[in-house]
């Protein structure tokens, strides 16, 4: 952000009543800095004149919004830019649901067809403490109770995958929600041991897209600097737990733990890939290979599972 001499004032001609406020050598920070205005509910111009943008707003309004601008552009260094955090920046990449569909039900027919699966697959906190079954909490995630447990998780999945994907891409959206999820499974060893927990389903992973979501619109509040920005983080964040309260911790056979822990380490993958990581995201082969890298982690941990096999004494 630069600032307006008075030369600069004086040759940029504007219509009576609007005043420059701020000049930029391109137009992307110049919309970035007019968020910080619109946030304050007052109007803005954005004029281009000898290759530079100047961010207008009306006289009476001029040193309200010079102060909100200075404070944005001191706080905000080291920050990714707002638009870098837009909904629109990334890639949902349809096909990749379609993947993500296809795995899910894939397994579903398998474990009809194949006897035990689910028991080699399954979330089993006694398999992975006692006998390092480590490919537990990723297998879980692709294996359900019933059809119903199935087609929940599936549009579930679909949705969330939809919104994560077009804020990251979708090598880094779906590896995420895998970490998320499988990570929130690993969570419930501490939570549940010494007693033993079984699970299954992809529903951690769910919960974890929707902590991602969560983290994520917290950080985006943040960004804009304004007054009152940390009061209106605090809505995604009401809002993810009445989600997670509504449809994550009632009914029957429903795993609470694991639900809980997913949307825990997922709100914590939300927050710090949306600060620290999204200066800018991953381009096409880099979002290429990520989305191979989840492919290999969920083929590894199937292949360890039916070679490694589990313990008949465990059941």
């Amino acid at each position: 952000m630069l600032g307006v001499n008075q030369n600069q004032a004086e040759s940029l001609d504007l219509p009576e009543g609007q005043v420059a406020v701020a000049a930029f050598r391109r137009r992307k920070p110049a919309e970035d800095y007019a968020l910080v205005i619109l946030a304050m509910k007052l109007p803005y111009w954005l004029h281009h004149h000898e290759k530079r943008y100047y961010l207008c707003v009306e006289n009476d309004q001029a040193e309200a919004a010079l102060e909100q601008l200075e404070r944005y552009h001191k706080e905000s260094r080291g920050w990714p830019s707002i638009r870098s955090l837009s909904i629109e920046h990334g890639s949902a990449h349809p096909v990749s649901l379609v993947i993500y569909a296809l795995i899910l039900m894939g397994f579903f027919y398998a474990q009809e067809q194949i006897p035990n699966l689910d028991r080699k697959g399954m979330m089993d906190t006694f398999a992975i403490s006692k006998q390092t079954q480590w490919w537990r909490p990723i297998t879980a995630l692709t294996l359900h109770a019933d059809i119903g447990h199935l087609a929940g998780n599936v549009l579930s999945g679909i949705c969330f995958g939809l919104l994560i994907n077009r804020i990251f891409g979708y090598g880094l959206g779906w590896l995420l929600i895998i970490l998320s999820g499988a990570l929130g499974n690993l969570m419930t060893l501490w939570v549940h041991l010494p007693q033993r927990h079984l699970a299954l389903g992809a529903s951690t992973a769910i919960f974890g897209a929707l902590g991602i979501l969560v983290g994520h619109a917290v950080v985006t509040h943040f960004v804009t600097s304004e007054r009152g920005a940390w009061k209106r983080s605090v809505i995604p964040i009401i809002g993810g737990l009445t989600v997670l309260g509504l449809t994550g911790l009632a009914g029957d056979n429903v795993d609470i733990s694991g639900h809980v822990c997913g949307f825990i380490v997922g709100s914590l993958f939300g927050l710090t890939i949306s600060r620290f990581a999204l200066k800018k995201i991953p381009d096409k082969a880099a979002q290429a290979a990520l989305g191979v890298i989840c492919l290999v982690l969920l083929t590894t941990a199937w292949i360890a599972a039916l070679t490694k096999g589990f313990s008949q004494s465990l059941f």
